[in-house]
């Protein structure tokens, strides 16, 4: 029976700007948006959480997010980067976790732990200390939990698939 863990970062784009930012990062509850065209018009392609929690949404006009929220922060999108440091993300976890992992643009990784749970005092503990890890984004235990999201998908024989998530 394959267990696979499919985890998902809605925030990857714009917290890896943050940690690239470094010290002259602006704080964690100032909205920050990375942009770029969608035709021929600017838009939003990734928000973070402060971002979302002022109204921001992913496809918006650039004008209109800047006319909702004074203040906000705005970097060029950069998903070939984003999809670099993804694989990075995906060999980290193929090191620390299990023999199979890839990357699942544009944010989020698939691991095959089938077998390697048992490792990890089981797949509670493996998921717990996936969603737990401290990343090189110093992102507070608290927040990582918030942005990062876990399924565990079972196929069992030919039925359909069950899905535990956290």
């Amino acid at each position: 029976m394959r267990r696979v863990v499919s985890l998902f970062l809605p925030t990857w784009s714009t917290d890896r700007v943050r940690r690239n930012l470094g010290s002259a990062a602006p704080p964690a509850e100032t909205p920050l948006v990375l942009i770029g065209r969608e035709g021929r018009r600017q838009a939003v392609l990734a928000a973070d959480v402060a971002a979302q929690r002022a109204g921001l949404r992913v496809g918006m006009p650039v004008t209109r997010a800047k006319a909702l929220v004074p203040g906000l922060i705005v970097h060029n999108a950069d998903p070939a980067g984003d999809a670099e440091a993804l694989d990075r993300l995906a060999l980290w976890a193929l090191r620390l976790y299990a023999p199979i992992a890839a990357a699942d643009p544009p944010d989020g990784l698939v691991i095959d732990t089938t077998g390697a749970a048992h490792l990890h005092g089981g797949e509670h503990a493996m998921l717990k200390a996936m969603i737990e890890i401290e990343t090189e984004t110093a992102l507070s235990r608290a927040k990582l939990r918030s942005f990062c999201r876990t399924s565990l998908v079972v196929e069992i024989d030919r039925r359909p698939s069950a899905t535990m998530s956290r």
